[in-house]
């Protein structure tokens, strides 16, 4: 796939910052209502699908930024392994909730860690995402041009 294509997809696939954390919004608020709720095993699957979903979505933003030489990538790419790595906790967490649900610290911890991803993802959209997307515009003006 040519540049051109690579930032065309990018586009067509990822619209506004809005609605980028507005899908990520959904996800995380349907994972906390089934932590609260004690549906761990859906909580569980729903951290699951959130984790590669955002894998996906990540890999593909590494792939524009790449085509387009991105001279910050290394920090957004940072940013996307600090956020997997806290994916992948959250994921542990639940499992260990399910498997001593009486044990009220951890489920706090479980509650805190949810809400701390929901803020990191939200930090992340706008000081990394917001001018990767900024760039990519005005690359694809000096591709089309």
């Amino acid at each position: 796939m040519d540049t051109a294509s690579v930032l065309s997809t990018y586009f067509s696939c990822s619209g506004e910052v809005e609605l980028e954390d507005e899908w990520i919004g959904q996800e995380l608020d349907r994972l906390g209502s089934e932590v609260l709720q004690g549906k761990l095993d859906q909580a569980a699957e729903s951290c699951q699908r959130l984790l590669a979903n955002l894998e996906v979505h990540f890999a593909f933003e590494e792939l524009v930024m790449a085509r387009i030489a991105f001279p910050w990538a290394y920090g957004h790419q940072a940013d996307h392994v600090e956020l997997l790595v806290g994916m992948a906790r959250l994921l542990h967490e639940i499992h260990g909730v399910a498997s001593d649900p009486q044990n009220e610290q951890r489920g706090e911890r479980l509650r805190e860690h949810l809400c701390n991803i929901e803020r990191d993802l939200r930090i992340h959209a706008m000081r990394r995402d917001r001018p990767l997307r900024r760039y990519v515009v005005h690359t694809v003006g000096m591709i089309a041009g």
